[in-house]
């Protein structure tokens, strides 16, 4: 390839997002890789490219991401699609020779993601998926000092992510409501996150011993017009059933032995945003939220 763009398919929310990473992080990278440039964005809604190209800088903008696929001046590529077009777009992506970025979940469901993960496997390209908390210096110290032995044995985790961007019935009904675009609700779009702090912090899990969901809100209105994130719009008189999860609560069991506890709410008023972890060992205990992302609190014994 002749130039290192990049490209984010998707202009919504998660778009913007990556825009922004992009953007702050480009002068970073650079020198490393030259011809590093923010090359377009590609939505099939034009205004709403045009608008985000123009906020971060990209340099031009598209409707058809296959003309993203086939642009060699583009190099790397993030996935910012709705959850239905993960699997496809990303998938045709790697075939195309570019480095890739797909938002979670891969898939909506899990035989595609397992063939996605394949043909990235087989990639002679980078790949990632957006996992983003485990970077968080806080997290990866607690890793650490799980694997150092500071806590013991670890025997019981608690880990939640609770949100409350869907809380309000009146917001309107979208993909994000619907189980064939979506998925699982809570589960995939907030859980996942929890899950993977899980698995980075006290290894893989082996068991999903219960579990259980609940759909709070059971139905929403349709927009009258275009949509945006979790923003409030105008709706229509039309509504639309609600077919995926609110709520999701499981009980784990770590091939380590640990014990675990797992839920994530999409509709928890005045959580905000908020991730949550505590570990419980035989010699002490450690606890992390996203509410103050720099600190962890550690609780150890004495030995008496």
């Amino acid at each position: 390839m002749s130039s290192n763009g990049i490209a984010i398919i998707g202009a919504g929310m998660i778009g913007a997002a990556h825009a922004y990473g992009y953007r702050n992080h480009l002068p970073r990278f650079i020198d490393n890789l030259p011809g590093l440039n923010l090359a377009c964005v590609c939505d099939a809604n034009q205004e709403l490219a045009k608008t985000m190209a123009a906020t971060y800088g990209f340099r031009e903008t598209g409707t058809d991401w296959r003309y993203v696929l086939e642009n060699p001046e583009i190099s790397i590529v993030s996935v910012c699609l709705p959850n239905f077009l993960h699997a496809e777009v990303t998938a045709a992506a790697i075939n195309a020779g570019k480095h890739v970025i797909c938002e979670k979940p891969l898939a909506v469901k899990s035989a595609d993601a397992l063939a996605l993960c394949q043909v990235a496997k087989n990639a002679k390209t980078c790949t990632a998926t957006v996992f983003n908390y485990r970077r968080y210096p806080a997290v990866a110290e607690i890793r650490d000092l799980i694997e150092s032995g500071a806590i013991g044995t670890p025997v019981h985790m608690l880990v939640q992510y609770q949100a409350e961007y869907a809380a309000d019935p009146e917001l309107p009904h979208s993909w994000r409501y619907e189980r064939s675009r979506a998925g699982a609700g809570a589960l995939l779009d907030v859980g996942t996150h929890a899950i993977d702090m899980a698995r980075f912090v006290c290894g893989d899990i082996d068991e999903v011993v219960g579990a259980m969901t609940a759909i709070s809100i059971k139905e929403r209105r349709l927009p009258a017009g275009n949509t945006v994130g979790h923003n409030r719009v105008q709706l229509s008189d039309e509504a639309r059933p609600v077919d995926n999860d609110d709520v999701v609560s499981a009980l784990l069991k770590f091939k380590s032995g640990c014990q675990g506890i797992f839920s994530a709410s999409r509709v928890a008023v005045g959580m905000g945003n908020t991730l949550s972890l505590l570990v419980s060992g035989t010699k002490g205990t450690l606890r992390f939220t996203s509410e103050r992302p720099g600190e962890y609190q550690i609780s150890q014994s004495d030995g008496h």
